[in-house]
């Protein structure tokens, strides 16, 4: 997958949210918490979403919120610096 097909996805996922507003647009380094895109309530459904959608489980050990904040540093924790571990 790609990163543009990941961001893609994600950002499809995180327009499910409750806290979603529809047709707003944000950039794949804007803090998804300032936003009020996601909150901490919305982090594990989140961790599911992107153990489905790559397809194991994502290590949470050593990450912080940061890992978290905006779709970039998503794809960095989650899919660039775990492909370089496993």
């Amino acid at each position: 997958m790609t990163r543009d097909e990941f961001y893609q996805h994600l950002k499809n996922h995180l327009r499910t949210l409750p806290n979603a507003v529809e047709d707003f647009e944000w950039s794949n380094t804007d803090n998804l918490f300032d936003l009020g895109l996601l909150e901490s309530f919305d982090l594990p459904q989140l961790v599911h979403f992107l153990e489905e959608l790559l397809g194991r489980r994502v290590e949470l050990r050593g990450r912080t919120i940061d890992s978290f904040q905006s779709m970039a540093a998503i794809y960095q924790t989650f899919v660039v610096s775990d492909e370089l571990v496993s």
